[in-house]
């Protein structure tokens, strides 16, 4: 048997199609836009009590939160880099600790 939709209701089942799939993600988009534009909302409330409280502009909350980001890293850097030495014994292959290779010997002076 074969059948032929008219050109009007093929076109109707697209709409109807598109229409079921718009709705859920108009729905999803909303909320995403409300839960943005609410965290938009709390953080110009937080950055306005740190200027009224600390007299800080955003530029300079920017510029310490940056530079403290940055120090904390340096910091877990340099002690996860200077702790490697610790666990393998911090010997070279000659038996000596890296403070004993530094040191110079008074006979080689």
């Amino acid at each position: 048997m074969n059948l032929h939709f008219p050109e009007d209701a093929l076109a109707l089942a697209f709409i109807l199609g598109a229409i079921a799939l718009a709705l859920p993600l108009l729905g999803w988009l909303l909320r995403v836009a409300g839960s943005l534009i609410s965290s938009a909302i709390s953080i110009l409330i937080l950055l306005f009590l740190v200027k009224l409280v600390f007299g800080l502009n955003p530029d300079q909350l920017w510029y310490q939160a940056s530079h403290a980001v940055q120090k904390l890293i340096s910091n877990i850097l340099y002690r996860v880099i200077s702790g490697m030495g610790k666990r393998e014994g911090g010997k070279n292959e000659e038996g000596r600790t890296k403070n004993e290779e530094e040191k110079p010997l008074l006979a080689d002076q």
